[in-house]
């Protein structure tokens, strides 16, 4: 029988980028030794983890705010050590999106349900995100800054598009989608990801 060493915690808190505890983060902790295998766990209302018992060497932890979407995940990189006690990972300022969905034929607004591609170049990790609008205006916040797909499409089948870098801004101008029955989509994989367009548009992709 072989067991891990006694003792060897990894203890810490999950923090604001003003350095405020941050509660119901998911906290991910990757043990390089062995190849990536990890634990995952939530922060408390203090914002502390705690993994272990865990083997000597070093880890790579990781946290994500999936749960509320208030701040843009901590860095990817960060090492820590079996034994560590006060380990402090820290989110990153959110961006956000917010605008209307307007109908392209008559200016009025409409509801949608909407899709937000977001693609990780560095990583190379695609990952989509859906919510609906019933008044036509849709606020979203918690995003990682970065380049979005962003689909608009209408019960009776109405689509709009439009690609959107998000940075962090608390306030950030509100855009339109416009949305038209004749539109249609195309989508294409490339190599630093997989992207999504109006068909008609000379960036849409092959």
């Amino acid at each position: 029988v072989v067991h891990a060493p006694r003792g060897l915690f990894i203890r810490g808190r999950v923090v604001d980028p003003d350095g405020n505890p941050v509660a119901k983060v998911v906290v991910m902790l990757s043990c390089k030794a062995t190849g990536g295998s990890y634990q995952d766990g939530l922060s408390d209302e203090e914002g502390r983890f705690t993994f272990g018992p865990c083997w000597q060497g070093e880890y790579s932890i990781h946290a994500l705010d999936l749960i509320i979407h208030r701040f843009a995940p901590s860095d990817h990189m960060q090492i820590v050590h079996a034994g560590d006690q006060d380990v402090i990972v820290k989110l990153k300022g959110a961006g956000r999106i917010r605008g209307r969905i307007i109908d392209a034929a008559t200016g009025q607004l409409v509801a949608a349900k909407l899709l937000l591609n977001q693609h990780d170049a560095a990583s190379g990790v695609s990952s989509w995100r859906m919510l609906g609008t019933d008044d036509g205006t849709f606020d979203v916040d918690g995003l990682t800054p970065m380049i979005y797909d962003i689909v608009a499409n209408t019960e009776d089948g109405r689509i709009g598009v439009r690609h959107q870098a998000v940075e962090w801004d608390p306030s950030p101008r509100s855009i339109d989608i416009l949305v038209s029955p004749a539109a249609k989509l195309r989508a294409h994989c490339a190599p630093d990801g997989f992207y999504v367009g109006m068909a008609d548009r000379a960036d849409s992709g092959p």
